[in-house]
């Protein structure tokens, strides 16, 4: 099956008439053994017809490649749409390229069409027989988001004026551009920082991992039987008691509520790159962070859910996630959300981004329960705080 789909649009239909008239009079003149207005009429009568059958045919056998690729880009960086024809048909002649995409993406030194939240551009095109040719359109990364080619269509003139011929791509493009979010600054006081990142200093850790022993010392009064090292013990003929590696449960649950009741937060973009400054951060303490956006799924988790990691390639995960993020997302309540996060295993803190009402509130304190640190990050004067939440906030 062709990957193009043609339809043709005529402004008239007199060459059809005019084909007719002239095979009529070339039979006039073959009879009046009028030879030159023989030739003449002959001529235009197979000129129209040859042209007749390579507009039948122009585009039948060109192909576009389509492999799938993704680039990433963050707001101001520059990228490139590259689409490569081969044409093993006729010629294509002085024809336009039209080209639509989503707008987290502008074209650079081409004046665009910008249609709602798409951005239309048309570009001269011609290829030859038997030619391949690479169409690169550089763009700049515009706003947050994910871009994609929604339609690519050749539009080839008639030679005569009288209309012209549409080859719309059937196949969706493949390629895609994501545009990382921009960065909004989120202070967290000292104290608070203490709180979280004492659970990180695992030569101080309270607990220990009993599965990575790292030597002995002499027993004294308290010391768990099970932890005695017998053998070392009938060496020195004292107690020894085992010493273990510090180890430490530690690590952030971040969860994004772009909801306010059954519509979008209208300060989703904020929350978003509150949650990208945030990501940032965790990556340069290494701390391990997962992050929860209460976008309706159909997976087995019912909502967006990047589970715990860390490292470059773990937050550009998360960054992907947010990228993804728009205002006609699909949105699960988050009270839902958070009660299926509190029958799971918590890290030691978690941050909660949007609104909380009584439900989610409640939610909270059940994490609390379980033993985790709960923060709230708050706009205030137009500058993200995040705050210890405690259970006073829960609404009247």
């Amino acid at each position: 099956m062709t990957k193009w789909y043609r339809q043709t649009v005529w402004s008239s239909r007199s060459l059809d008439y005019a084909a007719q008239f002239l095979l009529l009079f070339s039979v006039l003149a073959f009879f009046a053994a009028k030879n030159i207005p023989l030739f003449i009429f002959l001529s235009c009568w197979v000129t129209l017809k040859l042209y007749g059958q390579y507009w039948k045919a122009a585009g039948n056998k060109l192909d576009l490649a389509n492999e799938k690729s993704r680039q990433y880009l963050s707001v101001g960086e520059r990228g490139k749409w590259t689409l490569r024809f081969t044409n093993n048909g006729l010629p294509i002649l002085k024809a336009e390229l039209y080209i639509s995409f989503d707008d987290s993406v502008v074209p650079e030194g081409v004046d665009p069409n910008k249609n709602s939240q798409t951005v239309d551009i048309r570009i001269p095109f011609s290829i030859w027989e038997k030619e391949e040719k690479e169409v690169v359109i550089p763009v700049e990364a515009n706003k947050r988001g994910s871009s994609q080619i929604r339609s690519i269509s050749l539009r080839i003139y008639h030679l005569f004026g009288i209309g012209y011929m549409d080859l719309a791509y059937r196949d969706q493009f493949k390629t895609q551009m994501l545009v990382y979010p921009n960065r909004s600054l989120v202070y967290m006081p000292e104290e608070k920082l203490v709180f979280l990142q004492g659970y990180q200093n695992v030569r101080t850790s309270l607990f220990d991992d009993p599965m990575a022993p790292v030597g002995v010392r002499q027993y004294v009064s308290g010391d768990p039987f099970q932890h005695i090292h017998w053998k070392a013990s009938a060496r020195t003929q004292e107690l020894q008691t085992k010493v273990f590696e510090p180890s430490a449960s530690y690590g952030w649950l971040i969860v994004l509520n772009i909801a306010v009741r059954f519509s979008i937060n209208a300060q989703l973009e904020e929350m978003i790159r509150q949650t990208a400054y945030l990501i940032d951060y965790a990556l340069r303490k290494n701390i391990p962070f997962s992050l929860a956006v209460n976008v309706r799924t159909f997976d087995q988790t019912p909502f967006y859910y990047l589970k715990e990691g860390s490292g470059r390639e773990h937050r550009q995960k998360a960054l992907e996630l947010l990228a993804m993020l728009s205002s006609s997302s699909l949105v699960l309540p988050s009270s839902h959300m958070l009660n299926y996060l509190a029958s799971e295993p918590l890290p030691s803190a978690a941050i909660m981004i949007g609104e909380m009402n009584q439900e989610e509130n409640s939610a909270a304190r059940q994490f609390q329960l379980k033993g985790t640190a709960v923060f709230k990050v708050e706009t205030i004067l137009e500058k993200g705080v995040m705050k210890e939440w405690n259970e006073k906030q829960l609404a009247v």
